[in-house]
């Protein structure tokens, strides 16, 4: 991508309105998104704000530059433990469920067949657990 130049000056200024917030429900964190101006008129920049309490540096906040579709899938991908709850979310593609948590993409483990015993018993000596 090319370079860019974000116009954070003095009348630069940015709520979640319109833009991304979510919470962790088990841990004081939290992690925001707000689109920011640039000098060429590049409409994916983002400030990007991480807060973890607890943690040194506790506060991070920086420019990144990721399309709406790349944003979500970063969501989907980092976000998805079922602790993170949306405030705000203005793009599309991040998957939720009824109570705004964000959810994972990946698909729920299956039982093994019965045939095939437990799932913690020892595997046979050549390694296969099927029938």
């Amino acid at each position: 991508m090319d370079e860019y130049t974000a116009i954070l000056g003095p009348d630069f200024s940015a709520t979640e309105r319109g833009n991304i917030l979510i919470t962790n429900t088990e841990e004081n964190w939290l992690n925001a998104w707000t689109k920011v101006p640039t000098m060429e008129g590049h409409d994916d920049v983002w400030l990007q704000i991480a807060f973890r309490a607890g943690n040194y540096p506790a506060l991070l906040v920086e420019t990144v530059r990721l399309t709406e579709a790349e944003l979500a899938k970063h969501i989907n991908e980092h976000f998805s433990e079922e602790t993170w709850v949306v405030h705000k979310m203005n793009i599309d593609g991040v998957k939720l469920d009824e109570n705004n948590r964000i959810v994972s993409d990946e698909p729920e483990m299956q039982p093994l067949p019965e045939a095939w015993g437990p799932a913690d018993s020892p595997l046979p000596p050549n390694g296969s657990r099927g029938p």
